[in-house]
């Protein structure tokens, strides 16, 4: 299915036997091996470790996201509890390129657990946390609070998704929670031509991997998320034949059909934005690319650019939000832009990984994705499995150790390379 990035899987009863440690900077249990430049046999395992090791336990008799759900675990977005919560679009991502490395039933009750907090709007919280708290928006963070971030509707389809596939069909699941992805993704703001629209004058967060960034107009990455959902969606309604298929299949199109709109005149990427932050999107061009939207010349050029020009973009076999030099030009008040390059506004990230190499696979690039690839490991193996990094320029950076979505997303990377 187009927007699903296909893997081997491993037994669980292997995952557990390297989950079972406490996880540190790198571990003596999951041997590396030197002569394997991508070394996926000591990623997956630090993955386990990782994904075990992020969990938390649920609490509170009278928690009212967990009545009827009986969840016992929570999956937070790293085993360094700097998060502290269940945050959607990390879940997603773990349990899209992860779910080997867990229960089937103790994750499936913490997706219920999250779809629990949906607000009565048919808008999907951010995050939840283990004692039943929910949080959708940020409080006081400028002369207007930000009411929401905009992906986590796309991002609990996306969720949805992958709990009802991962480990075999589950119509049940699927079916039970279908009616609130519906909602959440009609609770979505878009535009008359179908984009995903943040308005200029009371902007919420956007995409959560730069929700300090105040995107404004018309999204890339959201859009792209909005489609890459709905088009999931489609396809699994009409395989377990509940929910309107058509209805997500018409939408998915309509919003396709526009992403030519953030077309960017003076590079061959695309826009983040149509307002604020009118700048080239690294992650948001690879991810159009790898959902086969626009022309196959734009792609081939965007691919071509991201491949000729490896110094603006990358750093480690990660991946940059911007291309260098350039740094979001504004964000959210009190929060403010990180210093320049660092976290959101110019380190180098290993999330967007799966996307970017099935990007440059699709146009050709495969010498290049086995030079990136490689480098990322001997980072993971000599620093650390970081959020984020950057480490040669001038303004030394890393983000929370121990990251999940570096390590499951990077597997997802690897295993797109393996016949």
């Amino acid at each position: 299915a187009i927007g699903h990035f296909s893997m081997r899987r491993r037994p669980l009863s292997t995952a557990i036997a390297c989950a079972a440690i406490t996880v540190a900077r790198s571990s003596h249990i999951c041997p590396q091996n030197a002569s394997a430049p991508l070394d996926l046999t000591w990623l997956e395992c630090r993955a386990a470790e990782i994904i075990s090791a992020s969990r938390e336990q649920v609490t509170g008799r009278d928690n009212p996201l967990n009545r009827g759900v009986n969840a016992t675990y929570l999956f937070t977005p790293d085993a360094s509890h700097s998060y502290g919560a269940q945050w959607t679009r990390d879940f997603a991502y773990a349990l899209r390129h992860g779910s080997e490395w867990m229960d089937a039933d103790e994750a499936k009750r913490a997706v219920r657990y999250t779809f629990r907090g949906q607000r009565d709007d048919g808008c999907m919280p951010d995050r939840v946390k283990t004692d039943g708290q929910v949080v959708v928006g940020f409080i006081g963070v400028g002369p207007h609070p930000i009411d929401h971030v905009i992906d986590n509707g796309p991002f609990s389809a996306l969720l949805l998704s992958a709990a009802s596939t991962v480990w075999g069909p589950d119509r049940t699941l699927f079916c039970d929670l279908e009616p609130q992805v519906r909602r959440a993704l009609a609770f979505v703001n878009r535009s008359a031509s179908g984009l995903v629209y943040n308005d200029p004058a009371r902007p919420n967060a956007t995409y959560g991997f730069t929700d300090n960034v105040a995107k404004s107009g018309n999204l890339l990455f959201c859009s792209l998320l909005f489609i890459d959902a709905s088009r999931q969606m489609a396809e699994l309604a009409a395989l377990y034949g509940c929910g309107e298929a058509s209805w997500y299949s018409a939408e998915s199109k309509r919003t396709a059909a526009a992403v030519d709109e953030l077309a960017d005149a003076a590079s061959p990427l695309w826009l983040a934005a149509s307002v604020d932050n009118r700048l080239p999107d690294v992650w948001g061009s690879a991810y159009l690319v790898a959902l086969n939207l626009s022309t196959a010349s734009r792609r081939q050029a965007a691919m071509d650019e991201l491949a000729r020009n490896e110094d603006r973009y990358f750093q480690h076999g990660q991946v940059r939000h911007l291309p260098f030099p350039l740094t979001w030009s504004k964000c959210f008040r009190l929060i403010g832009c990180p210093r320049s390059g660092t976290y959101q506004n110019g380190a180098f990230w290993a999330t967007p990984l799966h996307y970017v190499v099935a990007a440059f696979r699709a146009t050709g690039h495969t010498d290049f994705v086995d030079t990136l690839l490689p480098k990322a490991i001997a980072n993971f193996k000599t620093v650390g499995i970081y959020e984020d990094v950057n480490i040669d320029n001038t303004t030394s950076s890393h983000g929370v150790l121990n990251y999940t979505a570096s390590a499951t997303n990077t597997v997802a990377a690897i295993r797109l390379l393996i016949p």
